[in-house]
């Protein structure tokens, strides 16, 4: 299997090529016939810890085709049960089902970047290791500890995930847009 036979989900496979150069677990949700499957497949051959689940117990949480037939509490529970504290994932990703126009332009050979392409990068990626943050990313960093109520090891973790994507950057510092994207990998605590 290669990344760019995979449908669709660019930000879905933007969190693979960070686990992969940060050797981070990452699980994807979204509705059974969207690409999670796929892509925890795909990072497992990678040897990443991941995991493809539903968002409800009917699986259509999300899927704009087919309505979710769980009540808000059925969706709630399985949120809860599956995506609680005790869950260890340092990325997850919420992945749509691929759209019709970008099936159709796979199929007609307007391929995503190549997977050497990324891998490359990859292994490529230079490994500095200041961790440290402006007053900007501390004001996020604070700001998403409030918000996703997030513990000590999970705050290190979303930092060690910037210094990883500043590193796929080249960047010797970690910029709030490396933070940014670092917190958007977290589930985020309201929803459940």
């Amino acid at each position: 299997m290669k990344l760019q036979d995979i449908c669709g989900n660019e930000h879905a496979k933007r969190a693979i090529e960070v686990a992969l150069a940060g050797n981070f677990s990452v699980q994807f949700i979204g509705p059974w016939d969207s690409e999670a499957g796929v892509l925890a497949e795909y990072a497992r051959q990678h040897q990443l810890k991941s995991r493809a689940i539903p968002a409800c117990p009917c699986g259509f949480w999300g899927d704009a085709a087919r309505e979710c037939t769980c009540s808000l509490q059925m969706a709630a529970g399985w949120r809860s049960k599956h995506f609680g504290e005790r869950e260890n994932y340092d990325l997850t990703i919420e992945v749509a089902p691929c759209d019709v126009h970008k099936i159709i332009g796979m199929l007609s050979g307007k391929l995503s970047e190549p997977e050497e392409a990324v891998l490359k990068r990859v292994d490529g990626a230079t490994r500095h290791t200041d961790m440290h943050l402006d007053e900007a990313g501390v004001a996020l960093l604070k700001a998403a500890i409030q918000q996703i109520r997030l513990d000590y090891r999970r705050a290190l973790r979303i930092v060690e995930i910037a210094r990883t994507i500043a590193n796929l950057a080249h960047a010797e510092r970690i910029h709030v847009a490396h933070l940014a994207e670092a917190i958007q990998y977290r589930p985020r605590r309201n929803n459940q």
